[in-house]
């Protein structure tokens, strides 16, 4: 459930009703189980809690699969071994005091344990998990006209940028979606269910667009790529949040952004934000500004000498 909350996947009403067949379901499996191997505690005890470990990995294998549309095939393979283990749980009962049993039980066991395990590790470790970034090789060596630290524009000059940096492998959270750059990897901030097809983050969500930030910093950082994120929603945000968690959240990523020596792009109008926002929202670009100038002059030009080397 925390796993589906995270990746803002809901579960679906017709998966929820199918809980509600547990019940009758439990009922009748302790019947068939008296009738096989008759009444007694051990009947009762072993039967009933195996049934119920069986239908918690067969009903979990049902939830994952709600995220194939993220992690595709890891998440298919595990709500195919959830499901099988699942299953292969509901016949010990039956026969487990019989000795042919043990050795099909425990080699199935092992195979399944085996395969969970090692798709569970391969989810983990994939890029969509992480949440890290590719970035393309060509990207490393391009230079861009852009100043590092807080830039705040219009529509019309985010126009123009968008087609200065089209071919630059940006991190945006957008809400108008048509056309963006392929080399950008956008999210789209809605409250609406999503679909599969979309990448999609909450507006009320600002530690996950913090989070998502910070991976993509990192690994533009790490691969000496220019990093540039582009926040084309803040009126959005703040219909959704208080004006001042989202000066917080903006003050966070002018951290990261200072610390990665990146752009922030913050498309914004003053006639939409207010006065008041406007002018938290102008003060925070002019703080990092300023802080990369002062860097600039005490740390950077001194190391390179006069001549600039």
């Amino acid at each position: 459930m925390v796993f589906l909350d995270e990746e803002k996947e809901a579960l679906p009403l017709t998966q929820v009703q199918k809980a509600t067949a547990l019940p009758p379901l439990f009922v009748i499996y302790l019947v068939l189980l008296k009738n096989y191997v008759g009444t007694n505690e051990w009947t009762l005890i072993v039967g009933g809690s195996w049934f119920l470990a069986g239908g918690f990995l067969i009903f979990a294998g049902v939830f994952i699969r709600n995220l194939v549309n993220v992690y595709e095939k890891s998440a298919r393979y595990l709500y195919y071994g959830f499901v099988l283990f699942g299953i292969h749980l509901l016949p010990y009962p039956f026969f487990a005091l019989y000795e042919w049993y043990a050795p099909i039980g425990l080699t199935a066991s092992t195979i399944l344990i085996v395969f969970l395990t090692t798709t569970m590790i391969r989810l983990v470790l994939s890029p969509r998990f992480t949440k890290l970034y590719e970035m393309p090789a060509e990207s490393k060596a391009r230079k861009i006209d852009l100043k590092p630290g807080v830039l705040i524009v219009n529509q019309n000059e985010y126009k123009q940028l968008e087609l200065k940096l089209k071919d630059m492998p940006a991190l945006a959270f957008l809400r108008n979606i048509t056309n963006v750059p392929e080399k950008w990897e956008y999210f789209f901030v809605t409250t609406v269910t999503k679909d599969g097809s979309q990448k999609v983050v909450s507006p009320t969500d600002l530690a996950k667009i913090t989070e998502l930030t910070y991976r993509y910093l990192k690994v533009a950082a790490d691969t000496n790529t220019p990093g540039i994120v582009i926040i084309d929603c803040l009126e959005y945000l703040l219909v959704y949040n208080e004006p001042t968690s989202v000066m917080k959240f903006l003050t966070k990523l002018r951290d990261l952004i200072l610390v990665h020596k990146a752009t922030l792009i913050l498309v914004a109008e003053k006639s939409a934000l207010g006065d008041k926002n406007w002018a938290l929202l102008t003060k925070i670009a002019w703080w990092i500004k300023e802080l990369i100038s002062q860097c600039y002059e005490y740390y950077i030009a001194p190391a390179r000498g006069p001549r600039g080397e």
